[in-house]
């Protein structure tokens, strides 16, 4: 990623996203990670098999943006 979009590595960095080449919902799914990491999604067989929260479209992308989830 950092060959192909430097720009973007570097804002992701800056604001402390991570991301990792394996399903979020696989590893919250996991015994054990549920009690560390919570994430969001818009999928609802996502949310129905982990403890992610169901956000729209819309609500995802201000996560993104701001890093703040709506209460």
């Amino acid at each position: 990623m950092l060959d192909e979009h430097p720009v973007l590595f570097r804002d992701m960095h800056v604001i402390g996203a991570r991301y990792t080449n394996i399903c979020a919902p696989c590893i919250l799914g996991l015994k054990g990670w549920r009690d560390i990491e919570r994430g969001v999604t818009n999928s609802n067989k996502a949310r129905f098999y982990t403890n992610m929260r169901l956000f729209s479209d819309d609500e995802l992308v201000q996560i993104a943006v701001t890093g703040k989830i709506p209460a």
